[in-house]
């Protein structure tokens, strides 16, 4: 009827892109997607973001890191990366390594909260002596940021199985 002849429905909603929806759900497991740049680094690295992505779901690890490493190589302000290639080293079980990429996350966007939670997790399977005070310090910040998500009860959990004598206190 009236919409095949050409007129709009004055009830219906407005058309929106998928960019407009990303923005307006916030992280949906997406994030990024909306991060890169014009320029041919930007657009670069988010390509090498995507692949990196793409092989993480195929639990690729490996080759997931390589294409991550290059992703902030091309843009070294890109938090989702540094998050992700922290993630590929927390797999891998290098504390050092994943430490640092979550703090380079962190640095860009410190209202990161995955990578809260993940810094937290790397501090717990790191080698530093004060591993444990950071790690708790990480998942407090990150009850503090967001009082109803489980993951940083979770994660503290685990660190006091771990360490029976931090639970005593």
């Amino acid at each position: 009827p009236k919409a095949e002849a050409g007129v709009k429905n004055a009830e219906a909603p407005e058309p929106r892109t998928q960019y407009q929806l990303r923005m307006q759900r916030g992280s949906d497991g997406m994030r990024g997607v909306a991060a890169e740049g014009l320029d041919k680094a930007g657009g670069l690295a988010h390509i090498y973001y995507m692949f990196g992505r793409m092989a993480l779901e195929k639990k690729g690890f490996e080759e997931a890191r390589r294409h991550f490493q290059k992703a902030v190589e091309y843009r070294a302000d890109y938090p989702e990366a540094w998050n992700n290639l922290g993630v590929t080293w927390l797999v891998a079980k290098k504390g050092a390594e994943a430490i640092e990429a979550f703090t380079r996350a962190l640095e860009q966007q410190p209202v990161f909260f995955e990578a809260r939670i993940n810094l937290g997790n790397a501090y717990r399977i790191s080698k530093d002596p004060e591993r444990v005070t950071k790690a708790q310090k990480q998942y407090q910040k990150a009850m503090q940021q967001d009082p109803n998500h489980p993951a940083p009860y979770f994660n503290l959990a685990v660190l006091y199985l771990e360490n029976k004598e931090l639970a005593a206190t």
